[in-house]
C-alpha cells in the first residue's frame, strides 16, 4: 500500500513540478526583466506567510484528523467549524488591506502603487485556501488520486493561458502576469469544490457562518495544528525575510535572480517534501505496533533520498548557468556563485523535513515549531546585522547556518524523547554538506 501511495503520489507530485515549472519559465521570459520577476516572487511568499499564519494550523489537523472524523460520519461538520473562523479573519484581513492599500503598498513592496499585487495577494489568500483545504482532506483520507487532481488543477489552468498570453507577443507587462494567475486561482477553486461536492455530496464548509470560536472541533484543530503552524511559519518566513531583505538593501533585479536559483533547488526540497507527505499518513498506526520498525524504515528512506539529492545537487550546479541562459534567458543570469550554498542549505533542510514526520508521527509535533524557532532567530538576526554590508554572501551564509542548527536542533530533540531515535542521520547529513562544499 505505502508503494502505491507513494508511486501515485509521485505521479501527481512531478506532474504539478513540471507544469509548474514550464508556468515559470513562460512568466520568465513574458516578463523578460528579473526586477519584476522579483516583485512577483515576493508577492508569492507574502501570500505563503498568510495562509499558514491566518491558516490556525487547520491544515495539518484536516490531514490528521479527516480519517477519523470520516469514519464516525462527521467529516462536514469538523471542516465546517474549523473553516468558518479562518474565513472571519480572511474577511477582516481583506477589509484592512483594502482599505489601507496605500500602506500596505509601502510595507509590502517599499512602494505606495503597487495596488494589482495587493489585490493578487487578496484573492489568493482566500483561493489557495480553499484548494489546500481540499488538499489535505484529501491527504488524510489517503484518497491520493483525488489528492493529485486537486494539486495539478490550477498548474493546468494557469499554463493554458500562459501559453497563450506568450503566443500573442513575446514580452508583457506584470499586469497581465497577475490578472492570468486570478483568473486561474479562481476557476481551479471552483472545479474543486465541484470535485469535493460530487465526492462527497456536499461542500467542505459553507462561506458564510458565524465563527465557532471554542467549538471542541476546533480547539482539538488548533492544539494539533499549533506546532505545525510554528513550524510552517519559521520556513516560509525564513525565505520571505531573505528576499525582503534583497530587496530593500540591494535591488529588485538581484532579488529576481535569486527567486530564479531558489525556485530551481525548491525543486529537491518539493520532492522530499512529497516522499515526506506519504510517511506521515502510512505510518502513523504502525508507529502505535512497532516504533524501531518506523524509525528503522524512515532512516533507510533518509539515507536513499539524500544520497540522490547530493548527487543531484552536483550535476546541478555544474550546468545551472547554461541552463539558465538557455531556458529563462540571459538577462537572470549572474548569482551562481551562491549556488552551493544554497544546495547545502537544501541537504540540512531535507534532514529536518524527514525527520520533522517523525515528530509528527510519533505525536510530538512541538519539536518541529522548537527545532525551527533555533533557524529563525539566526535567519533574522543574521540577515539585520550583516545584509546591508555583506549583501547577498550574508543572506545565503544566514540560511545555510539557520538550517544547519535547524537539522541538528531536530535530531537531538528526536534523539532525547524517543529512546530508539539515533544520531546517525545528522552526521550523514554532515558528510553530504560537505561533499556539496568541496565538489560544487
Amino acid at each position: 500500500m505505502l508503494t502505491k501511495n507513494i508511486l501515485s503520489n509521485s505521479f501527481y507530485t512531478f506532474t504539478k513540478l513540471g507544469i509548474g515549472f514550464l508556468v515559470n519559465v513562460i512568466i520568465a521570459r513574458i516578463l523578460f526583466d528579473s526586477s519584476r520577476y522579483g516583485l512577483l516572487a515576493l508577492s508569492l511568499s507574502y501570500i505563503d506567510v498568510l495562509i499558514v499564519v491566518f491558516g490556525l494550523g487547520s491544515n495539518g489537523a484536516l490531514v490528521r484528523f479527516s480519517q477519523e472524523q470520516f469514519d464516525k460520519n462527521k467529516l462536514y461538520d469538523y471542516v465546517k467549524e474549523n473553516y468558518s473562523n479562518v474565513f472571519t479573519i480572511h474577511f477582516f484581513i481583506t477589509i484592512l488591506i483594502l482599505l489601507f492599500r496605500d500602506y500596505f503598498s509601502q510595507l509590502f513592496f517599499d512602494s505606495s502603487n503597487e495596488y494589482i499585487l495587493l489585490y493578487l495577494i487578496i484573492i489568493c489568500f482566500f483561493t489557495k485556501t480553499i484548494q489546500l483545504w481540499i488538499s489535505s482532506i484529501f491527504w488524510g483520507l489517503n484518497r491520493f488520486t483525488f489528492r493529485g487532481i486537486v494539486i495539478i488543477t490550477l498548474p493546468i489552468i494557469k499554463i493554458l493561458l500562459l501559453s497563450f498570453l506568450y503566443v500573442l507577443k513575446s514580452k508583457g507587462s506584470l499586469v497581465n502576469i497577475v490578472y492570468i494567475f486570478i483568473i486561474s486561482e479562481l476557476i481551479s477553486s471552483f472545479l474543486l469544490l465541484v470535485l469535493y461536492k460530487r465526492e462527497f455530496g456536499n461542500m467542505p464548509f459553507k462561506f458564510f457562518q458565524k465563527p465557532s470560536l471554542l467549538s471542541p472541533n476546533v480547539k482539538t484543530s488548533f492544539s494539533f495544528g499549533l506546532w505545525s503552524m510554528f513550524a510552517g511559519i519559521g520556513l516560509l518566513l525564513m525565505n520571505l525575510i531573505d528576499k525582503i531583505f534583497i530587496a530593500r538593501y540591494m535591488d529588485l533585479e538581484t532579488l529576481g535572480k535569486y527567486a530564479i536559483l531558489v525556485m530551481l533547488v525548491s525543486y529537491f526540497t518539493l520532492s522530499i517534501m512529497m516522499i515526506s507527505n506519504v510517511l506521515l499518513s502510512n505510518y502513523l498506526k504502525l508507529w502505535e505496533k512497532n516504533k524501531s520498525l518506523v524509525i528503522y524504515k524512515i532512516n533507510n528512506i533518509f539515507y536513499i533520498v539524500l544520497s540522490a539529492i547530493t548527487l543531484g545537487g552536483i550535476c546541478f550546479s555544474y550546468f545551472i548557468d547554461y541552463f539558465i541562459k538557455n531556458v529563462y534567458g540571459e538577462i537572470y543570469l549572474g548569482l551562481n556563485y551562491i549556488v552551493p550554498f544554497l544546495l547545502i542549505a537544501m541537504i540540512f533542510n531535507a534532514t529536518y523535513m524527514l525527520f520533522g514526520n517523525l515528530a509528527a508521527i510519533s505525536k510530538k509535533p512541538q519539536l518541529t515549531a522548537y527545532s525551527f524557532a533555533f533557524g529563525l532567530v539566526i535567519n533574522l538576526i543574521g540577515n539585520f546585522i550583516f545584509v546591508p554590508e555583506y549583501g547577498i554572501y550574508a543572506v545565503v551564509i544566514t540560511t545555510v547556518i539557520s538550517y544547519l542548527f535547524i537539522s541538528m536542533a531536530m535530531c537531538i530533540f528526536l534523539y532525547k524523547n524517543i529512546k530508539e531515535f539515533s544520531l546517525k542521520p545528522l552526521f550523514f547529513t554532515y558528510a553530504s554538506s560537505l561533499i556539496i562544499f568541496y565538489v560544487c
